[in-house]
């Protein structure tokens, strides 16, 4: 699974944070993997959460690891090439975050 090889992977640096996704419903789990599924956040299918890449969260999506579908979080700081907004996965799995500021509702126009 991603999971494993995300920590399996001592060549390069792990990632500093992990998108998260709910896939399989928490219907007829036992109520521990509930409790860990809503502690981390994610309560609906398909939810998607970021969480940072520590021991504590890495043992809760093992707990949950038929569940869930685990991604890297790579931080684009190139505002040239970063996606447009539409494009969110890479085609390598990683999810990709955009950190240019959005615009104003209220700018005015020229």
């Amino acid at each position: 699974s991603a999971l494993d090889a995300l920590m399996a992977s001592k060549a390069s640096e792990p990632a500093k944070l992990l998108a998260v996704t709910l896939i399989r419903s928490h219907i007829r789990a036992p109520h521990s993997k509930r409790r860990t599924l809503e502690a981390l956040g994610l309560t609906k299918r398909y939810k998607t959460v970021i969480h940072k890449n520590t021991q504590s969260v890495t043992g809760h999506l093992l707990t949950v690891k038929e569940h869930i579908l685990v991604r890297p979080v790579v931080v684009r700081t190139d505002v040239e090439n970063s996606p447009t907004g539409e494009e969110f996965y890479g085609q390598d799995g990683f999810f990709f975050m955009d950190t240019r500021p959005d615009k104003p509702a209220n700018e005015p126009s020229e």
